[in-house]
């Protein structure tokens, strides 16, 4: 991680400046943050809305497009990337991961459009297949080596799935299936964590 001064976060575009400043702010950080894929990082169920194989065209000037076997186009939610990137590279140090607990049942589908959305290089993590998103959670505990569920902070759209990983302690965020994760359900994920983790303490 690039260590940046207040002159270099002023002249990043607003958005990127805007989480590093949050993150710079919080009085206590996470060590791990995880996400859902369907409708938090994207906003469809990948077992269902999209049919493979994808396509990735280059369109010149307005960049690269993915596609499914209907042409029709794959996005992500409209942040995503930014958030991943900005909070990988100008935010965390040594022994602060990102994380994907998805229960969709189409891994490989899964894993295609992560690597087509170019986001395998900030994920520490990636836990795709069904089942209680308690065992993702015990997964990521184990490759990662995190002590306490205390230090992980969960992104997800299910309100059971947020309770389900509460009770081991993991201090969730529940986004809207509209807007999927924003800049903005990352600040207040963020806010939360401080807050819960104030009281636990």
């Amino acid at each position: 991680m690039s260590v940046l001064n207040s002159e270099k976060i002023e002249s990043l575009p607003t958005k990127e400046s805007k989480i590093i400043e949050k993150w710079n702010s919080l009085p206590h950080k996470p060590k791990c943050i995880v996400f859902d894929l369907d409708y938090t990082l994207w906003p469809f169920i990948v077992d269902h809305k999209v049919l493979p194989p994808f396509k990735k065209i280059n369109h010149g000037t307005n960049g690269a497009k993915i596609f499914d076997f209907n042409w029709q186009e794959v996005k992500s939610n409209e942040d995503v990337s930014l958030i991943l990137k900005t909070l990988k590279e100008n935010c965390f140090k040594n022994g602060e991961f990102l994380c994907i607990a998805s229960r969709a049942t189409y891994e490989k589908c899964a894993l295609n459009l992560i690597e087509l959305f170019e986001w395998t290089q900030y994920l520490d993590s990636i836990q795709i297949y069904s089942g209680p998103k308690l065992k993702h959670m015990k997964q990521i505990q184990k490759e990662l080596g995190i002590k306490n569920f205390g230090e992980v902070l969960f992104f997800d759209d299910s309100k059971l799935n947020i309770q389900t990983t509460n009770s081991l302690g993991v201090i969730g965020h529940q986004v809207t299936r509209h807007y999927g994760l924003t800049i903005e359900e990352l600040i207040n994920g963020l806010k939360k964590y401080n807050s819960n983790f104030s009281i636990s303490r």
